[in-house]
């Protein structure tokens, strides 16, 4: 018969430690948006913003990004490249709802922006791990180099 420690049920009710939730996973709070410190300077639903955004989609009617991996993909929403606060032309993009969701979700909680994948189902990104077969294959020394022929 195994016994356990004396401190066995005391430690098991301890909370968990700063930072940590009860599973042990890194606690993050998520990040609100409060009108009084998002930084705007002309308010989403103002005529202001409305006559800039229809200025930007008319100038350049494509995605920004899509248009960058040779896709052709009408733009619906513009985004503020350099923050809220900026509203110069030079500082907006236009860009397609997926990627604006993808790049706020990068700059807001420092996700890496998914890429896709190929025709194969292979993710495009380099780092993503079902690549890593291929990064050691190219990182190896023989890489490029001719295979040898022998014969048997």
């Amino acid at each position: 018969m195994t016994t356990r420690p004396p401190n066995f049920f005391r430690d098991a009710q301890l909370p968990p430690p700063k930072g940590l939730d009860r599973n042990g996973y890194p606690v993050k709070p998520a990040m609100r948006w409060r009108k009084a410190d998002n930084g705007r300077t002309l308010p989403l639903n103002s005529a202001a913003w409305g006559r800039l955004r229809r200025q930007v989609l008319t100038d350049e009617p494509l995605c920004r990004h899509c248009a960058a991996q040779g896709l052709v993909v009408v733009a619906t929403e513009v985004d503020h490249m350099r923050g809220a606060d900026d509203c110069s032309r030079d500082a907006l993009q236009p860009l397609c709802k997926p990627c604006h969701s993808i790049k706020t979700m990068a700059e807001l909680y420092g996700r890496t922006p998914r890429m896709g994948c190929d025709m194969d189902g292979r993710p495009l990104d380099p780092m993503h791990h079902w690549n890593e077969a291929i990064r050691a294959d190219l990182a190896s020394p023989g890489h490029g180099a001719e295979p040898e022929i022998t014969s048997g």
